[in-house]
């Protein structure tokens, strides 16, 4: 199975998906769709945003997750 890189998202294009979510330009299922993102990662920025509505530092940028595999 090859391996793939995980995606990283600037700050810009992160607040540029929020900004339509919060226009109401689309749902989180929508936007994903058009970005080619999945839902909950649009509900984890918006999530991660300070009361002012500006995106925290991500403390995941250094870090690889790896998940163990399933074998059957």
């Amino acid at each position: 199975m090859k391996k793939t890189k995980p995606k990283r998202f600037t700050d810009e294009f992160k607040a540029k998906v929020i900004n339509e979510y919060l226009e109401g330009k689309g749902g989180r299922r929508a936007l994903a769709k058009k970005y080619g993102l999945i839902p909950s990662t649009i509900k984890y920025w918006l999530d991660t945003r300070d009361k002012n509505g500006k995106l925290k530092e991500d403390k995941r940028k250094n870090n690889i997750y790896q998940f163990p595999s399933k074998r059957i």
